[in-house]
Protein backbone atom coordinates (compact mmCIF):
# COMPACT_ATOMS: atom_id res chain seq x y z
CA UNK A 1 0.00 0.00 0.00
CA UNK A 2 1.24 3.67 -0.62
CA UNK A 3 0.80 4.70 3.02
CA UNK A 4 0.98 2.00 5.90
CA UNK A 5 0.18 4.18 8.45
CA UNK A 6 -3.08 3.85 10.43
CA UNK A 7 -4.63 7.27 9.39
CA UNK A 8 -3.11 9.17 6.09
CA UNK A 9 -4.94 11.98 7.66
CA UNK A 10 -3.58 12.23 11.25
CA UNK A 11 -0.42 11.59 10.17
CA UNK A 12 0.20 12.02 6.23
CA UNK A 13 -2.11 14.89 5.66
CA UNK A 14 0.34 17.50 7.85
CA UNK A 15 3.55 16.66 5.73
CA UNK A 16 1.77 16.77 2.50
CA UNK A 17 0.69 20.01 3.48
CA UNK A 18 4.39 21.24 4.52
CA UNK A 19 5.48 19.94 1.68
CA UNK A 20 3.06 21.91 -0.84
CA UNK A 21 -0.31 23.47 0.31
CA UNK A 22 -1.61 23.40 -3.02
CA UNK A 23 -1.88 19.83 -3.31
CA UNK A 24 -5.02 18.91 -1.92
CA UNK A 25 -6.71 21.47 -4.52
CA UNK A 26 -4.90 20.10 -7.21
CA UNK A 27 -5.63 16.60 -6.62
CA UNK A 28 -9.35 17.22 -6.10
CA UNK A 29 -8.79 18.53 -9.97
CA UNK A 30 -8.03 15.31 -11.40
CA UNK A 31 -8.23 12.35 -8.56
CA UNK A 32 -4.42 12.06 -8.98
CA UNK A 33 -1.55 11.85 -6.87
CA UNK A 34 0.38 13.49 -9.42
CA UNK A 35 -0.10 17.05 -8.78
CA UNK A 36 1.89 16.50 -5.63
CA UNK A 37 5.18 15.20 -8.03
CA UNK A 38 4.40 17.29 -10.75
CA UNK A 39 8.52 17.82 -11.13
CA UNK A 40 11.60 15.93 -10.16
CA UNK A 41 12.24 18.52 -7.75
CA UNK A 42 8.91 17.93 -5.66
CA UNK A 43 9.37 14.83 -6.16
CA UNK A 44 12.55 14.07 -4.57
CA UNK A 45 11.99 16.85 -1.78
CA UNK A 46 8.96 14.17 -0.84
CA UNK A 47 10.25 11.01 -1.33
CA UNK A 48 13.84 10.74 -1.41
CA UNK A 49 16.77 12.17 0.45
CA UNK A 50 19.51 13.76 -0.98
CA UNK A 51 21.87 11.26 -0.63
CA UNK A 52 19.38 8.85 -2.57
CA UNK A 53 20.69 5.80 -4.72
CA UNK A 54 18.57 7.50 -7.47
CA UNK A 55 18.83 11.58 -8.92
CA UNK A 56 15.24 13.74 -9.23
CA UNK A 57 15.12 12.87 -12.72
CA UNK A 58 15.20 9.50 -12.65
CA UNK A 59 12.37 8.81 -9.80
CA UNK A 60 10.62 11.29 -11.38
CA UNK A 61 10.42 9.17 -14.30
CA UNK A 62 9.78 5.63 -12.32
CA UNK A 63 6.09 7.33 -10.84
CA UNK A 64 3.21 7.39 -11.95
CA UNK A 65 -0.60 8.85 -11.50
CA UNK A 66 -1.56 6.47 -8.78
CA UNK A 67 -5.17 7.46 -7.91
CA UNK A 68 -5.38 9.72 -5.21
CA UNK A 69 -8.41 7.80 -4.36
CA UNK A 70 -6.01 4.84 -3.06
CA UNK A 71 -4.33 7.18 -0.49
CA UNK A 72 -7.65 7.96 0.91
CA UNK A 73 -9.45 4.72 0.56
CA UNK A 74 -7.23 3.83 3.38
CA UNK A 75 -8.54 5.96 6.00
CA UNK A 76 -11.33 6.36 7.52
CA UNK A 77 -14.64 6.74 7.17
CA UNK A 78 -13.58 4.07 3.96
CA UNK A 79 -11.65 1.98 6.36
CA UNK A 80 -10.72 1.29 9.79
CA UNK A 81 -7.56 -0.34 11.21
CA UNK A 82 -8.26 -4.09 12.45
CA UNK A 83 -8.15 -4.60 15.98
CA UNK A 84 -6.03 -7.79 16.03
CA UNK A 85 -3.36 -9.01 14.12
CA UNK A 86 -2.36 -12.30 14.62
CA UNK A 87 1.20 -11.42 12.30
CA UNK A 88 4.36 -10.57 13.40
CA UNK A 89 4.97 -7.02 12.07
CA UNK A 90 8.24 -5.03 11.22
CA UNK A 91 7.22 -1.13 10.94
CA UNK A 92 10.40 0.62 9.37
CA UNK A 93 10.76 4.34 8.99
CA UNK A 94 13.52 6.37 7.28
CA UNK A 95 14.63 9.27 9.88
CA UNK A 96 14.28 12.22 7.09
CA UNK A 97 10.82 11.64 5.38
CA UNK A 98 9.08 14.73 4.61
CA UNK A 99 6.21 13.06 4.84
CA UNK A 100 5.74 11.35 8.14
CA UNK A 101 7.18 12.51 11.12
CA UNK A 102 9.39 9.87 13.66
CA UNK A 103 6.30 10.60 16.08
CA UNK A 104 3.57 9.58 13.87
CA UNK A 105 5.62 6.44 12.51
CA UNK A 106 6.25 5.18 16.39
CA UNK A 107 2.47 6.06 16.68
CA UNK A 108 1.60 3.96 14.27
CA UNK A 109 4.02 1.11 14.86
CA UNK A 110 2.76 0.95 18.51
CA UNK A 111 -0.54 0.88 17.60
CA UNK A 112 -0.12 -2.19 15.22
CA UNK A 113 2.36 -4.02 18.31
CA UNK A 114 5.14 -3.63 15.26
CA UNK A 115 8.58 -3.90 15.94
CA UNK A 116 10.20 -0.30 15.31
CA UNK A 117 13.44 0.40 13.01
CA UNK A 118 14.23 4.26 12.23
CA UNK A 119 16.41 3.91 9.30
CA UNK A 120 19.08 7.02 9.96
CA UNK A 121 19.67 9.23 6.62
CA UNK A 122 16.54 7.64 5.34
CA UNK A 123 13.72 9.33 3.59
CA UNK A 124 10.20 8.18 2.85
CA UNK A 125 10.99 5.66 -0.27
CA UNK A 126 14.07 3.62 2.27
CA UNK A 127 15.27 1.56 -0.58
CA UNK A 128 16.06 4.30 -2.68
CA UNK A 129 19.09 5.33 0.19
CA UNK A 130 22.31 4.84 0.44
CA UNK A 131 21.71 2.43 3.46
CA UNK A 132 19.08 -0.08 1.13
CA UNK A 133 22.13 -2.85 2.15
CA UNK A 134 21.74 -2.67 5.42
CA UNK A 135 18.03 -2.14 5.47
CA UNK A 136 17.70 -5.08 3.94
CA UNK A 137 19.78 -6.80 6.31
CA UNK A 138 17.90 -5.59 9.16
CA UNK A 139 14.62 -6.72 7.59
CA UNK A 140 16.55 -10.43 6.72
CA UNK A 141 17.89 -10.34 10.56
CA UNK A 142 13.60 -9.27 11.59
CA UNK A 143 12.58 -12.47 9.58
CA UNK A 144 14.97 -15.05 10.52
CA UNK A 145 14.17 -13.88 14.13
CA UNK A 146 10.82 -14.31 13.67
CA UNK A 147 11.29 -18.38 12.24
CA UNK A 148 10.51 -17.10 8.63
CA UNK A 149 12.97 -18.45 6.51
Amino acid sequence: APWVSHSMIGDGLWGLLRLDPMFPLLAMKDWSASSLMRNPYRAARALISEHAQVTPVELFSQLGPESILVLYQHNPPFWQPPQQIGTPLLWLAGMRDALLSEADERRSAAFYGADYVAIPGAGHNIMMEPTQAKTAAQVHEWLVAQGIR
